[in-house]
């Protein structure tokens, strides 16, 4: 994917200097910023989903068979370990 980004000339040209002296180009900086940022993001996520899962399992009760939720299960604030 093409994108446009706008920034001050002199920032600009500074970091394509910066960039040029360790052999890297402009675009290829920026696009290491990215993926670096997007897999930050993503273990963010894992991580948030992990904890919920292992909340989840420390936390779920066993039903008997043939229960079916109701309303008024839904709107019960008895916390399950509180039984």
């Amino acid at each position: 994917m093409n994108i446009t980004l706008s920034a001050p000339p002199n920032v600009v040209q500074n970091v394509r200097n910066w960039a040029e002296e360790r052999g890297i180009s402009l675009n290829s900086y920026i696009r290491d910023l990215l993926v670096a940022k997007d897999r930050e993001i993503c273990a963010e996520r894992k991580s948030f989903a992990d904890a919920f899962y292992s909340f989840a399992l420390a936390n779920s009760i066993e039903m008997e068979p043939g229960y079916k939720f109701s309303r008024e299960d839904a709107t019960e604030r008895i916390m399950a370990c509180d039984r």
